[in-house]
């Protein structure tokens, strides 16, 4: 898959599971601990790279496993668990 494909996978992965929680991006971004226009570029799609570690800040603000992010943004892909 793309670096682009990926960015895009991501971005709508993060749309999908805050609106899926109720949450605004304000307070996304609270609970994550990074700032909210950060939030607003990754569900834009503006990071090619997007940092794991804020990555990970979201994902349990979005109560998934960070692995759910990762592989949505290219970082993992599903056969490095499959054995």
């Amino acid at each position: 898959m793309t670096q682009r494909a990926n960015v895009e996978r991501l971005a709508a992965e993060v749309q999908r599971l805050r609106a899926a929680s109720g949450l605004s991006m304000r307070s996304l971004a609270t609970a994550a601990g990074v700032d909210v226009a950060y939030v607003s570029r990754i569900e834009r799609g503006g990071y090619d790279l997007p940092n794991p570690l804020y990555l990970r800040g979201l994902a349990r603000a979005l109560s998934v496993s960070p692995v759910e992010l990762l592989l949505a943004a290219g970082y993992l892909e599903k056969q490095d668990f499959d054995k």
